[in-house]
């Protein structure tokens, strides 16, 4: 692979993806609305075509979300993804000269026609609308690293608590590491023939309180107490924080998508790509 056009380049993932490129030989055009750490920068948002300056890159891997960040008018930034997703892979296949770079879309675990959070309606929402043949879909599960960054940040802040309220027991959590998924999606991008859609996470799904309890293995500290709590008043209190707080992703957000998650079969997208994951409590 020559060149990559990763958009959302500045965040978690993108910031991973470009590094790994970079150290592979490959040129990285990092679009983002902020300065990228690691490659050509080049100011992009979304609902921007693909730039002229991307126009003969082999793969353009689309990142960036407004739903992710957004604190309010989440209604705006859930049709702004939508939007932007489609004015970025029409453009994509305009490009090329006849042979349109591949074009990979990092949708979610959340992503489902019962999604309940506006991420993950979102994300299904335009998973449905791509339709080009040089597209690739890929859902990741909890994506984590040795730093506690992006959502599993809210895990690992968890996992310090001496008890921790439960709203599901149901096995549903599949982590995959940040280098792990970085590492599929660059064999994403270089397959000959793609599937359409990759999920991509640990093989058995975990219990939240089983992920907690990993979480907290990782770092050597003894797993904090399960307490079985209705799903009621944990939402009212997520409102109070977000309110005072105004974190991003909202808590709500985030309580919404871990309740309404369904579990994934990884084995098969895994074996496809020749990668098998290391185990979740076991810290790098």
């Amino acid at each position: 692979m020559r060149s990559i056009a990763i958009t959302g380049a500045s965040g978690f993932i993108g910031g991973a993806l470009a590094r790994q490129c970079e150290e592979l030989g490959t040129e990285v055009l990092a679009l983002s609305r902020r300065p990228a750490s690691v490659g050509r920068w080049i100011k992009w948002e979304i609902g921007n075509p693909l730039p002229l300056e991307c126009s003969d890159v082999d793969a353009v891997v689309h990142l960036a979300s407004a739903s992710l960040v957004a604190r309010e008018k989440m209604d705006e930034a859930v049709a702004l993804d939508i939007h932007g997703a489609s004015v970025l892979a029409r453009s994509t296949q305009a490009a090329g000269n006849g042979r349109p770079p591949r074009f990979v879309f990092l949708s979610s675990q959340s992503a489902s026609a019962g999604a309940k959070n506006a991420y993950g309606k979102s994300k299904f929402i335009i998973e449905g609308a791509l339709d080009a043949a040089n597209t690739a879909v890929i859902r990741p599960g909890l994506v984590y690293d040795d730093a506690g960054s992006s959502v599993f940040g809210m895990f690992e802040k968890l996992a310090r608590l001496p008890a921790v309220p439960v709203v599901s027991r149901r096995q549903n959590i599949q982590p995959i590491h940040v280098e792990e998924l970085v590492d599929c999606i660059t064999k994403v991008v270089e397959a000959q023939d793609p599937r359409r859609l990759y999920c991509l996470g640990a093989v058995q799904p975990m219990t939240f309180s089983d992920a907690i309890k990993a979480t907290a293995m990782r770092s050597g500290r003894s797993a904090p107490i399960g307490i079985p709590v209705p799903l009621a008043p944990i939402q009212a209190a997520a409102w109070c924080v977000d309110k005072l707080l105004r974190p991003t992703p909202t808590i709500g957000e985030r309580l919404d998508g871990l309740v309404a998650l369904q579990p994934m079969e990884t084995a098969g997208s895994l074996a496809a790509l020749g990668v098998e994951l290391k185990a979740f409590q076991i810290k790098s």
